[in-house]
């Protein structure tokens, strides 16, 4: 690949979990793709593709062909198939920039992100690519303490560039934005501003009902702005590229409180918006 593309396994279904791939977005740009077996990821947004985990050559082919960096989030459900995948075309998993698991302290997600780590390894992707975040670490506890498994794990030296430095601690902000449907990486970038939206109902003497919805997605923003020095800090612990300043230059968009979400196609396995992403309108729950 000649852009940066980054895969994300999953090991739970938390909310900060669901949202590394748009955190990892919000860093690299590009598109992302969420590889998941249901219709529609939880949070995911229109201008996002979907790849059913029985298309993963389709997915091949998307990234094979991207001009830009590409961002692979793959849910808890579909790692398997994933790496099955990776099994069957040997050197496929080294076409990715990185692969980076994630985990959450509790111990399942734990073991199930040793087990990824210890099969990526089997499968021949190289251990420099191989990476670890550590995602919903408890303020008060050390991380090597919250993740004593992996941090155990971490010891033999068997991957290099799994550092305790990447970690995200425990947050309230991404369930936020996973229950209101919000583009965490165009919040993140400061392409999206709910802010500049509820002034602007105000002006316009919207009903209170869209200015309570538009309320609690200034808050949500607000909360995911507070996330960002952290976020740096554990993706620079991952060795990610960055966007230079003029590439992640942008269209702020102003969502609007409710709007009539356009239809989507699904075709081959994968579902794609037939929207202009930075015209894309947020459609509450």
């Amino acid at each position: 690949m000649d852009h940066p593309t980054i895969l994300v396994l999953a090991s739970s279904a938390e909310p900060m979990e669901c949202a590394i791939g748009d955190i990892i977005q919000s860093r690299i740009g590009g598109s992302l793709v969420f590889v998941d077996a249901q219709r529609k990821a939880p949070g995911q947004q229109k201008e996002h593709t979907r790849v059913r985990p029985d298309r993963l050559d389709q997915l091949y082919c998307l990234l094979a062909s991207a001009r830009e960096a590409s961002t692979v989030a793959v849910s808890s459900e579909c790692v398997s198939a994933v790496l099955a995948f990776l099994t069957e075309f040997p050197g496929t998993a080294d076409d990715f920039t990185s692969i980076i698991c994630t985990a959450t302290p509790h111990s399942d997600s734990q073991q199930a992100a040793i087990e990824t780590l210890t099969r990526l390894s089997r499968i021949g992707a190289s251990s420099s690519k191989l990476g670890l975040l550590f995602t919903q670490a408890p303020h008060e506890i050390p991380v090597d303490e919250a993740f004593s498994q992996l941090a155990s794990s971490l010891k033999s030296g068997q991957f290099p560039n799994a550092s305790l430095e990447a970690v995200l601690h425990q947050s309230s902000a991404f369930g936020r934005a996973l229950d209101l449907r919000l583009p965490v990486s165009g919040i993140l970038n400061g392409l999206a501003d709910f802010e500049a939206a509820l002034q602007e109902a105000r002006n316009t003497d919207a009903p209170d009902h869209t200015l309570h919805l538009l309320a609690r997605q200034v808050l949500a923003q607000r909360a995911l702005h507070g996330c960002r020095p952290a976020i740096t800090r554990a993706l620079d612990a991952l060795r990610l590229p960055c966007l230079s300043r003029e590439e992640s230059a942008g269209k702020v968009v102003v969502f609007p409180a409710s709007t009539h979400p356009q239809p989507t196609r699904e075709e081959d396995g994968i579902e794609a918006s037939t929207e202009d992403r930075t015209d894309h309108a947020l459609s509450p729950r």
